[in-house]
Protein backbone atom coordinates (compact mmCIF):
# COMPACT_ATOMS: atom_id res chain seq x y z
CA UNK A 1 0.00 0.00 0.00
CA UNK A 2 1.09 3.38 -0.62
CA UNK A 3 -0.66 6.41 0.20
CA UNK A 4 0.79 10.09 -0.91
CA UNK A 5 -0.76 13.79 -0.50
CA UNK A 6 0.03 16.72 -0.62
CA UNK A 7 1.70 18.21 3.21
CA UNK A 8 -1.16 20.13 4.15
CA UNK A 9 -0.02 22.07 7.46
CA UNK A 10 3.59 22.79 5.25
CA UNK A 11 1.36 24.05 2.63
CA UNK A 12 -1.13 25.63 4.98
CA UNK A 13 1.75 27.73 6.93
CA UNK A 14 2.53 29.09 3.27
CA UNK A 15 1.83 32.56 1.94
CA UNK A 16 -1.60 32.35 -0.03
CA UNK A 17 -0.05 32.97 -3.08
CA UNK A 18 1.96 30.20 -3.07
CA UNK A 19 -0.04 27.45 -1.83
CA UNK A 20 -1.70 26.20 -4.64
CA UNK A 21 2.04 26.42 -6.62
CA UNK A 22 3.58 24.21 -3.70
CA UNK A 23 0.41 22.31 -3.50
CA UNK A 24 0.65 21.48 -7.27
CA UNK A 25 4.11 20.48 -7.52
CA UNK A 26 4.99 19.15 -4.20
CA UNK A 27 3.65 15.45 -3.10
CA UNK A 28 4.90 13.75 0.74
CA UNK A 29 5.01 9.76 0.45
CA UNK A 30 2.69 9.09 4.12
CA UNK A 31 2.68 5.60 3.78
CA UNK A 32 4.12 2.63 1.92
CA UNK A 33 4.12 -0.40 3.72
CA UNK A 34 4.22 -3.90 2.49
CA UNK A 35 2.76 -7.20 4.10
CA UNK A 36 5.55 -9.30 5.45
CA UNK A 37 5.23 -12.44 3.76
CA UNK A 38 6.00 -10.16 0.58
CA UNK A 39 9.00 -8.36 1.51
CA UNK A 40 12.00 -8.83 -0.14
CA UNK A 41 10.24 -9.21 -3.92
CA UNK A 42 10.26 -5.90 -5.26
CA UNK A 43 6.81 -5.13 -4.25
CA UNK A 44 7.80 -1.81 -2.69
CA UNK A 45 9.99 -0.61 -5.06
CA UNK A 46 7.39 -1.36 -7.67
CA UNK A 47 4.94 0.10 -5.45
CA UNK A 48 7.06 3.55 -5.15
CA UNK A 49 8.10 3.11 -9.06
CA UNK A 50 4.76 3.58 -10.48
CA UNK A 51 3.65 6.34 -7.97
CA UNK A 52 6.54 8.31 -9.30
CA UNK A 53 5.28 8.16 -12.61
CA UNK A 54 2.19 8.75 -12.05
CA UNK A 55 3.24 11.89 -10.04
CA UNK A 56 5.36 12.61 -12.18
CA UNK A 57 3.16 12.99 -15.25
CA UNK A 58 0.62 14.77 -13.21
CA UNK A 59 2.80 17.75 -12.73
CA UNK A 60 4.50 16.74 -9.58
CA UNK A 61 8.39 17.46 -9.34
CA UNK A 62 9.39 17.17 -5.72
CA UNK A 63 8.28 14.05 -4.20
CA UNK A 64 9.17 13.71 0.43
CA UNK A 65 9.01 11.19 2.47
CA UNK A 66 9.76 11.66 6.82
CA UNK A 67 11.27 8.75 8.04
CA UNK A 68 12.49 7.21 11.11
CA UNK A 69 16.60 8.12 11.66
CA UNK A 70 16.42 4.94 13.47
CA UNK A 71 15.49 2.59 10.97
CA UNK A 72 18.71 0.95 9.25
CA UNK A 73 16.60 -0.84 6.70
CA UNK A 74 14.15 2.29 5.54
CA UNK A 75 16.63 5.02 4.99
CA UNK A 76 19.14 3.14 2.78
CA UNK A 77 16.20 1.42 1.11
CA UNK A 78 14.81 5.06 -0.03
CA UNK A 79 18.92 5.95 -0.86
CA UNK A 80 18.75 3.00 -3.41
CA UNK A 81 15.53 4.35 -4.93
CA UNK A 82 17.13 7.62 -6.15
CA UNK A 83 16.29 9.69 -2.87
CA UNK A 84 18.50 12.11 -0.90
CA UNK A 85 19.04 12.24 2.58
CA UNK A 86 18.34 15.58 4.30
CA UNK A 87 20.55 15.52 7.86
CA UNK A 88 18.50 15.90 11.16
CA UNK A 89 16.41 19.11 11.37
CA UNK A 90 17.76 19.72 8.01
CA UNK A 91 15.00 21.16 5.12
CA UNK A 92 14.70 20.91 1.67
CA UNK A 93 14.06 24.06 -0.18
CA UNK A 94 11.40 25.18 -2.75
CA UNK A 95 11.42 28.33 -4.69
CA UNK A 96 8.34 29.51 -5.38
CA UNK A 97 7.40 32.44 -7.56
CA UNK A 98 9.29 34.91 -5.36
CA UNK A 99 10.85 33.20 -2.18
CA UNK A 100 11.97 30.17 -1.18
CA UNK A 101 10.45 27.85 1.42
CA UNK A 102 11.64 25.28 3.52
CA UNK A 103 10.21 21.60 4.56
CA UNK A 104 12.09 19.65 6.91
CA UNK A 105 11.01 16.76 9.05
CA UNK A 106 10.91 18.36 12.43
CA UNK A 107 13.39 19.55 15.03
CA UNK A 108 17.25 18.23 14.79
CA UNK A 109 17.19 16.46 17.87
CA UNK A 110 13.44 14.50 16.50
CA UNK A 111 13.59 11.18 15.20
CA UNK A 112 12.91 11.90 11.48
CA UNK A 113 14.91 12.90 8.27
CA UNK A 114 13.22 14.03 4.99
CA UNK A 115 14.04 11.49 2.03
CA UNK A 116 13.44 13.73 -1.32
CA UNK A 117 13.31 12.97 -5.18
CA UNK A 118 12.89 15.15 -8.25
CA UNK A 119 12.41 12.74 -10.92
CA UNK A 120 14.10 13.50 -13.81
CA UNK A 121 16.57 15.49 -12.11
CA UNK A 122 19.16 15.87 -8.67
CA UNK A 123 18.89 16.90 -5.28
CA UNK A 124 22.09 19.36 -4.05
CA UNK A 125 23.03 20.52 -0.71
CA UNK A 126 23.67 24.14 -0.51
CA UNK A 127 22.53 27.20 1.42
CA UNK A 128 21.81 24.77 4.58
CA UNK A 129 19.86 22.42 2.81
CA UNK A 130 18.72 20.72 -0.15
CA UNK A 131 17.75 21.76 -3.41
CA UNK A 132 15.94 20.67 -6.22
CA UNK A 133 18.84 21.56 -9.38
CA UNK A 134 17.30 22.92 -12.60
CA UNK A 135 14.76 20.39 -14.73
CA UNK A 136 12.13 20.29 -12.02
CA UNK A 137 10.26 22.74 -12.83
CA UNK A 138 10.93 24.39 -9.67
CA UNK A 139 12.73 27.83 -9.98
CA UNK A 140 15.82 27.83 -8.20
Amino acid sequence: MLYACSPVTFVEANHLDHREYLAQVLIEIEILAVDAHHRGQGVGTALLRYAEQHLHRRGIRLVVAKVDAADRRVMPWYRHRGYTLARNGESCYIATPDKSVGLNAGPADGPWRLAVKAPGAAITWCAGGLWPTAGTNLPA
